[in-house]
């Protein structure tokens, strides 16, 4: 009867580094004044290394040339984290740029950043746009 518990301890040890190791968490916040972001992000050891592909944000406010907009769109790819920081670009047809940079805290449990948009946005008829908003998000 002990060998069977001793078995069954050690195969419980063994597969506890393993899961501990890497996971996947995500993130839900809101960008000021108005709008949402979302993204999950891998962790190794307890750290976020990368924000993986599919951050999504949903109605940023934008200045153009014929007045205020909003913005909805997502990053297909991923971005890697560095000393609990990161920077990805995606650049949209007829040449509008959107920037979200972020830093996640020390325990990876929130994440905060800013959102620059700039250019045309062509598929919704958008022109000369501009905005820099702060955004924060909370894991769930």
């Amino acid at each position: 009867m002990k060998s069977h518990l001793v078995i069954v301890t050690v195969a419980a040890a063994l597969a506890l580094p393993a899961s501990a190791t890497a996971g996947t968490r995500h993130f839900d916040g809101s960008v000021d004044p108005s709008g949402a972001i979302s993204f999950d992000a891998r962790t190794r050891l307890g750290r976020v290394v990368k924000v993986l592909p599919g951050l999504a944000f949903k109605h940023v406010p934008m200045i153009c040339d014929d007045g205020a907009r909003t913005v909805t769109g997502g990053f297909k790819f991923g971005i890697p984290v560095a000393h609990r920081r990161f920077t990805g670009t995606g650049i949209y047809t007829g040449g509008g740029k959107v920037t979200v940079s972020g830093e996640f805290t020390h325990h990876g449990r929130r994440a905060d950043g800013t959102i620059k948009i700039s250019g045309n946005f062509t598929a919704i008829g958008a022109t000369g746009c501009h905005a820099k908003h702060d955004w924060r998000a909370k894991r769930s």
